[in-house]
């Protein structure tokens, strides 16, 4: 299915002391230690919806993968449910990213084989300043990751 929807709600509660200790700049010994009441809570809630595009090809033993999806808001995918809590659990409805990956492999099933991959991900997102209380700002987190396998089977 090309597209999927999906409801989502997040509350993350903290609640207790902050301890800081400060340290003399000129001798690294630590100095007086101020202790600091911590509240807070964090709710997102909305719906999510992904757009994706799979293709696969295969020429003899050589075999071409792509994958495109774009995905807004806090949509988190159930294949990959602990990376989609772990790097996106704060995400907003107006949050968006690109996920894009490519493979290939050569070879049969037995015998000498190679394979790779490359992965890219663009996201962008509304950031709150930890300077100034209800200020945003938008950032752009792009990262990239490639790999590559010899395999022999027998």
């Amino acid at each position: 299915m090309w597209i999927k929807i999906g409801a989502f709600y997040s509350i993350q509660k903290g609640d207790g002391l902050a301890e800081s200790t400060f340290y003399n700049p000129s001798t690294g010994n630590p100095g007086s230690t101020e202790y600091s009441n911590l509240k807070y809570e964090t709710t997102s809630y909305g719906l999510g919806e992904r757009l994706s595009v799979v293709g696969e090809i295969r020429l003899g033993k050589l075999s071409l993968g792509i994958r495109a999806r774009q995905i807004k808001g806090g949509f988190a995918d159930i294949d990959q449910l602990i990376t989609s809590d772990m790097l996106y659990v704060n995400s907003k409805p107006e949050d968006s990213r690109l996920e894009t990956s490519f493979n290939f492999s050569y070879g049969a099933s037995k015998g000498l084989s190679f394979s790779g991959f490359y992965s890219s991900l663009k996201a962008e997102t509304d950031e709150e300043s930890d300077l100034i209380s209800g200020q945003e700002y938008s950032t752009t987190t792009e990262t990239k990751a490639y790999g590559v396998s010899v395999n022999y089977a027998y």
